[in-house]
């Protein structure tokens, strides 16, 4: 008869952690120049805030069109997922309504609420004109937060990348340099030249 140990199982958010530190890590060590290890990284962050969905498809094909690395733009494009869209399209929304006038009120729950009863008791054809006026209201804000969204991910992401790329390249050069000077091995880190 034995004692059986409990089983032990790390949070999600160390899981989700892990993931991310992979993924940033696979996108830094990738095999070519900064730039466009950086362009990739840039269209990936580009694409995420649209609140669409083919995120990882468009990022690949921004990156080709711009000549950057495909592989790269991928990982971005995956925070934007089914769990994270509402916070990005209701934040790009609000953005876009700092800068496009009206009341901020049109996607509250309450003023939804009460939009809903008045469609429900019009004739069809004003409650469909209404509804595609509110509609406007609701993208041209959503529209342009959306925009701003983009570019503010994308320009810093790629100074951002191109930085830590530079960095990680450096640091693997310095190693193979080390790796270089201090002589052969016989494949167990054992000095075989002695």
């Amino acid at each position: 008869m034995g004692i059986t140990a409990p089983v032990t199982q790390r949070p999600w958010w160390r899981r989700w952690r892990f993931v991310c530190v992979r993924a940033v890590r696979g996108v830094l060590h990738l095999s070519d120049t900064p730039h466009r290890i950086a362009i990739g990284s840039a269209a990936g962050l580009f694409v995420m805030p649209l609140p669409i969905p083919g995120q990882v498809i468009l990022g690949p094909l921004l990156a080709k069109l711009l000549r950057g690395n495909l592989v790269a733009s991928i990982p971005w494009t995956w925070a934007n997922n089914p769990f994270t869209v509402l916070f990005f399209v209701y934040g790009q929304y609000r953005l876009g309504l700092l800068f496009v006038s009206g009341s901020g009120e049109t996607l509250s729950f309450a003023a939804l609420g009460r939009l809903i009863e008045r469609l429900q008791d019009m004739p069809w054809r004003l409650a469909l004109s209404e509804g595609f006026e509110v509609l406007g209201d609701v993208l041209a804000p959503l529209a342009l937060g959306t925009a701003i969204a983009a570019v503010l991910f994308a320009v810093p992401g790629y100074l951002l990348t191109y930085r830590m790329v530079v960095v990680a390249q450096d640091k693997k050069k310095a190693r193979y340099a080390q790796w270089q000077r201090s002589g052969p091995s016989d494949g167990r880190g054992v000095d075989t030249s002695r």
